[in-house]
C-alpha cells in the first residue's frame, strides 16, 4: 500500500499473483485429488513482522487480494468470493523475519 507510482505497483503486484498461482500449482501437484478446496474455505493469515509499528488490518487483509486470485487461478479455491472463503480475523505477530503464512482449511 505504498504510495508509489501506478505502473510501478501494478507490476509487483502482478509478479505477486504469478508467484502465488506457482504455489498454488505446486501445492496442487503434491495432492491433486485434494483440489479445489470444497467450499466454504476457511482462511487464516497470520503476518510476521519485524517492529512493534502499529498496522491496519484492512490494509493488511486487502494487501492478500493477488494471493486469493492467484490461488484462483491455479485452481486451488473455486473463487475467492464470500459463499467461497471465509476469512479468519488476521493474527500479527514478532519474529526475525517478515513474511505471511496462510492456512485453508477446507469444509469436510
Amino acid at each position: 500500500n505504498a504510495r508509489i507510482f501506478w505502473k510501478k505497483k501494478s507490476l509487483i503486484v502482478r509478479e505477486y499473483r504469478a508467484t502465488c498461482y506457482l504455489i498454488g500449482l505446486e501445492a496442487r501437484g503434491k495432492e491433486r485429488a485434494a483440489f479445489p478446496l470444497l467450499p466454504p474455505v476457511t482462511a487464516q493469515a497470520t503476518f510476521v513482522v519485524t517492529t512493534n509499528r502499529k498496522r491496519d488490518a484492512d490494509n493488511l487483509q486487502a494487501s492478500l487480494k493477488a494471493l486469493w486470485d492467484g490461488l484462483v487461478d491455479a485452481r486451488v479455491l473455486y473463487g475467492d468470493d464470500a459463499k467461497v472463503l471465509c476469512h479468519l480475523p488476521l493474527i500479527i505477530e514478532r519474529g526475525p523475519k517478515a513474511e505471511v503464512r496462510v492456512t485453508l482449511k477446507a469444509s469436510s
